[in-house]
Formats: structure tokens, C-alpha cells, sequence
């Protein structure tokens, strides 16, 4: 029987991104011995050089200038990007990104960050086929996760979700998971509370919607 393939795509720049994604994989690994994972930092598995510039300036974007920064982040906090701004990003730094999809044949592909979530819903508009879940690894809605392609919305708080249905996201495209945890830290939190659980169990569940074939 072939084990379900899930790709977990994400980006180095921002915060927790990939850690996130890197959670959710064992996660899923530890509910289901039928899957398969691979996390992948998208722009720089294809371009790796310029991927690191990219990360250098950003970090030191958000260091020495915290004011443009958060300039940049409100102006798109309530719209999505662009097409031609997507366009942009897609031929840049995202064009291998059907061949890479392709080539690990996956039975779903998760999102933790906005830009791969980009770059597959205009595939998905394009013609691919693969259900695509979406993590918000933030505690607000911007503007940037937003696109009508995503299958599954997996979010932090009630507030997010909620504010999603404001943004015109229907509601049974959304669940309430929390945010992924690895389990290494659970179990660590849950030995100093002398408790079985530390409400990670929402991402175990998250977890289990996926290899249970939820999407």
C-alpha cells in the first residue's frame, strides 16, 4: 500500500515558520506509520544563494529599521498580494515549484508561510490538483495567507478564525488547531506539570485530520 506523501512547505524569513512545519511533520509521523513527509524552504531549495542574501537583508531590515518594517507588514495586513506582485515572485524565485510538486507526487501539500501558500494556489488556479491545507503560524489574519484556492485554514485562536470570516473565508474552511508544538516540547512541559497533557493536543489533532485523509 502506497504511504501518503504530505508536503510541508514554508520560508526562513519571519518567525517560526519552519519550525512550525518541522513540528507538524513529526507530529503526523507519530499519529499514522502510512505517512511520508518532507519540509522544504521553498525559494531556497531553488535558489539557495540568493535566498541567503534575501534572509540577511530581511533580518537586518527588521533590526535596524523596525518602523519600515511594520510599514511594509500593515500595507498588505488587509489585502492579498497582487497577481502581478505574485506574477513577480513566482517567475523570481518559484518557477521550479510545479517540477518539485511533481516529483514527490504529494496527496496533500501544507502551507506555514504565506509565500509557498502564494506560489501554490496559482498552480492550483492553473490546474493542479492537490488538496492544499494552510497553518496561520500568526495570531491575526494578514491580509498575505488569504486566497480562495487554500482547502483548509488550520488557525491559531478563535479571534483569527473569526477575523478570516470577516475577510470573506467561509467558516467550514477553517479550524481552530493552535499552533504546532513539537512534541519533544510537550513532553517536556507536561513532565514539569506532572500532566498529560499541555493543550498540544490540538495540533495532534490537526495532525490527525490530515492522515485520517481529511482534505
Amino acid at each position: 500500500m502506497r504511504k501518503k506523501r504530505i508536503l510541508l512547505l514554508s520560508e526562513g524569513f519571519g518567525a517560526g515558520h519552519t519550525q512550525a512545519a518541522h513540528a507538524l511533520s513529526v507530529l503526523l509521523k507519530q499519529n499514522s506509520s502510512n505517512i511520508v513527509t518532507r519540509v522544504m524552504e521553498l525559494a531556497t531549495f531553488q535558489h539557495p544563494t540568493v535566498s541567503s542574501w534575501i534572509l540577511t537583508a530581511y533580518r537586518k531590515t527588521v533590526t535596524s529599521q523596525p518602523r519600515l518594517w511594520g510599514m511594509l507588514y500593515k500595507s498588505y495586513r488587509k489585502k492579498s498580494l497582487s497577481r502581478f506582485t505574485q506574477l513577480a515572485l513566482h517567475r523570481l524565485f518559484y518557477s521550479q515549484t510545479k517540477q518539485i510538486i511533481e516529483r514527490f507526487r504529494p496527496d496533500l501539500i501544507v502551507c506555514t508561510h504565506p509565500f509557498p501558500n502564494m506560489v501554490v494556489s496559482r498552480l492550483k488556479r492553473a490546474g493542479l490538483h492537490v488538496p492544499l491545507f494552510t497553518v496561520i503560524t500568526d495570531y491575526d489574519a494578514h491580509g498575505t495567507w488569504i486566497d480562495s484556492q487554500v482547502d483548509k485554514y488550520l488557525v491559531s485562536t478563535h479571534e483569527v478564525k473569526q477575523r478570516l470570516v470577516q475577510k470573506g473565508v467561509s467558516q467550514e474552511r477553517i479550524e481552530v488547531t493552535g499552533i504546532p508544538v513539537h512534541p519533544a516540547f510537550c513532553a517536556n512541559t507536561a513532565r514539569r506539570k506532572s500532566a498529560p497533557s499541555t493543550g498540544c493536543g490540538r495540533c495532534r489533532r490537526c495532525s490527525l485530520w490530515a492522515a485520517a485523509g481529511d482534505c
